[in-house]
């Protein structure tokens, strides 16, 4: 089964472009493509019920999606450019993400579509590349729900039909409409653009737009809550729950990202302290703090004023520091020193993925390493065989570390991760990122 919108469609509408475009002609392609999708009220009701369920696994994607691009000679050599031209990898693949689950909401919003494929378009993807990722991102929805156990045989159907109908309209005149649009948005200035996406932002952080949810981290030998992590969605007016993947680079480009920083660390420690008190026990909550935050001058001060505005112990909180960016903090090393001394946890995620950052590591004060589910999985190896990630955690042990293996989804990865002899464990298999209130009661019932 192929999308209707199949390779030719997509040669023939992009042919069209370039053209001069009457608005008029543009809103009857619009029309042209919804009457092509033909979901029902019932049908996007449906899918807006269970979005969570649709895109909660998008972590994993990740995965799957990075073996295709690099399997793919042309988007092979554009990402390898981005890494040679000092670029993020990593970025573009959130934007293909965001633009993914963009394309599967019950209401198809032009504005984040054109804004994600003008992004894309600047990095030198072709959108016309769409076509296989669009399909291989079906698949994994459809994967992931028959292994949904939650819901029934009937919803299953049901959501499957909706889904169908998705993956049967017409994908190259839509391709066509983003490339309009994105054309538009980059006529109208990135000034522009990003003073409109600051606003918002301000907005949504004055209004309490943003929220948090968490997710348990548990001892790998018994089940006991260890630890939390907090992690941002947006609640957004008009496009419902948002989840990182779907704005983050949008706070990095407009450089917001040092308020929200703030924003998820104030409200995690009012959160923490009041966990505190009702447990009688300090569970620390880790929350990511990207480099260039961390490296802002006054940020050590800002972050001491808010433990004493929270009333809060220090060792409530862990900053969570990608391991690519350990070189660049090298020279904020006393930064670090000060905060470990207040306390304050130190962690680094995606250990083992920067071999540069092996050699920081042991002048920096860090308490804890996470490795990926990717570095786990021995791709159908019993549980007992020996991996990279026995090599990763022995490293880390030997530093003096505690080792948590994140993302871990299943029964198996379970077991994996405790052969490699992991302290830790965080992922779908213990408890999915859920509010507060519903993580605390959990948490309640096993300290």
């Amino acid at each position: 089964m192929t999308p209707c919108g199949g390779g030719g469609t997509i040669d023939k509408h992009m042919a069209r472009r370039g053209g001069g475009v009457f608005r008029g002609e543009e809103e009857a392609l619009r029309k042209e493509l919804e009457f092509s999708l033909d979901w029902t009220r019932q049908d996007r009701e449906l899918l807006e019920k269970h979005r969570g369920l649709l895109s909660r696994h998008t972590g994993a994607f990740a995965e799957r999606l990075y073996e295709y691009l690099f399997s793919n000679p042309s988007i092979a050599e554009r990402l390898y450019r981005i890494r040679d031209e000092g670029g993020d990898m990593g970025e573009f693949v959130r934007h293909l993400l965001r633009l993914l689950l963009t394309l599967f909401s019950p209401t198809l919003d032009w504005k984040a579509l054109a804004n994600s494929a003008r992004l894309l378009e600047e990095r030198g993807f072709q959108l016309s590349w769409l076509l296989g990722i669009y399909r291989l991102f079906f698949d994994f929805l459809l994967d992931e729900l028959d292994r949904a156990d939650e819901l029934d045989a009937q919803t299953r159907r049901a959501i499957r039909s909706a889904l169908g109908k998705h993956l049967c309209f017409d994908l190259g005149l839509l391709i066509e409409l983003m490339a309009r649009e994105s054309e538009r948005l980059g006529r109208q200035g990135a000034d522009e653009v990003a003073i409109q996406g600051r606003e918002a932002i301000r907005r949504a952080l004055a209004q309490n737009e943003f929220v948090l949810h968490y997710q348990p981290q548990v001892t790998a030998e018994n089940g006991e809550p260890v630890g939390l992590e907090a992690l941002v969605r947006w609640r957004h007016p008009e496009r419902g729950l948002l989840l990182p993947a779907q704005f983050l680079s949008d706070v990095e480009s407009v450089g917001m990202m040092g308020e929200l920083t703030r924003w998820v660390l104030d409200a995690a420690l009012r959160q923490a302290s009041r966990w505190q008190q009702r447990w009688g026990r300090v569970i620390p909550v880790a929350v990511n703090v990207p480099g260039e935050v961390l490296a802002e001058p006054g940020f050590v001060d800002w972050l001491v004023r808010a433990f004493e505005r929270n009333g809060a112990d220090p060792g409530l909180i862990e900053l969570e520091i990608p391991a690519s960016r350990l070189e660049d903090l090298e020279a904020r090393r006393e930064v670090l020193q000060q905060l470990a001394a207040s306390g304050v946890h130190i962690a680094v995620e995606d250990f083992g993925t920067s071999r540069h950052a092996l050699t920081s590591l042991d002048r920096l004060p860090i308490a804890q390493v996470k490795i990926d589910r990717a570095l786990l999985d021995a791709r159908g190896a019993a549980p007992e065989e020996p991996s990279l990630a026995h090599a990763l955690v022995a490293l880390g042990h030997e530093m003096g570390y505690r080792v948590l293996a994140e993302g871990v989804e299943t029964e198996r990865e379970r077991r994996l991760a405790m052969a490699a002899g992991c302290d830790a464990l965080q992922g779908h298999h213990v408890l999915s990122p859920a509010p507060a209130e519903a993580v605390g009661e959990w948490v309640g019932r096993l300290i």
